[in-house]
């Protein structure tokens, strides 16, 4: 999981100087306006707010960048917007540890398992996000809403604590996920710059069943180019 983010870290780095570097990100694109197919057309961050009766959750969000984005505008001001986005999506706890047994992942509290504090624990996915949305434009300004799809190709548990003086470093485990998920994305936009809303249901978890369970919500920003 640090090589893929890595990548999509370098990705990310990469983009504004790729789009300094071109004139034009788009491939193809109508006189009117009302169709265009982008590359690399903007990345976000935004920072999760997750509920679950299994842990208490500390520190969870998403990153991602988006490498193809195809605009069909059957009216000027009305139409649709698909899209390929490389995503790393986590959640996280100070309290409890994600620990994997048979494929499935618990939480088990870090008191019983380390004598140990200033502990931090994360379950983490790398995937595919597909967004489709149905957009409204006025001018410079956006409202979007629509769906998600997820296909998540890797996953991931780690975890870290301080036993005294002596810092464990982070402990890693590949973690089995589900391959197919889905959310719903609301956005607002101006300009390049928008303000977007995620939800995944926790009846369409990533995790194999038996493991945690959460509903997320994700708040966050996204920046075009």
């Amino acid at each position: 999981m640090k090589k893929i983010l890595g990548i999509l870290l370098a990705a990310l780095l990469a983009v504004p100087a790729f789009s300094q570097e071109s004139a034009d990100l788009t491939l193809l694109s109508s006189e009117d306006g009302r169709f265009s197919l982008d590359v690399f057309s903007h990345f976000g961050w935004g920072y999760g707010f997750v509920k679950s009766d299994d842990f208490t959750p500390k520190g969870s969000g998403e990153v991602f960048v988006n490498v193809l984005k195809l605009k069909v505008f059957p009216v000027q001001s009305l139409g649709f917007e698909l899209g390929a986005d490389l995503g790393w999506r986590y959640v996280g706890s100070k309290e409890s540890a994600f620990i994997q047994r048979d494929h499935v992942v618990h939480a088990v509290d870090f008191s019983t398992i380390f004598r140990a504090d200033h502990s931090r624990s994360t379950v983490s996915t790398f995937s595919i996000n597909v967004p489709l949305l149905l957009k409204f434009k006025a001018g410079d300004c956006s409202i979007g809403a629509g769906a998600e799809a997820q296909f998540n190709l890797t996953g991931e548990t780690s975890y870290y604590y301080r036993d005294e003086d002596t810092r464990v470093d982070a402990t890693t485990s590949k973690a089995k996920v589900n391959t197919f998920t889905y959310g719903f994305v609301g956005t607002i936009g101006y300009n390049d710059f928008s303000v977007f809303a995620k939800f995944y249901p926790k009846n369409v978890r990533f995790l194999p069943e038996g493991s945690v369970d959460f509903n997320l919500w994700t708040l966050g920003v996204a920046y075009g180019f």
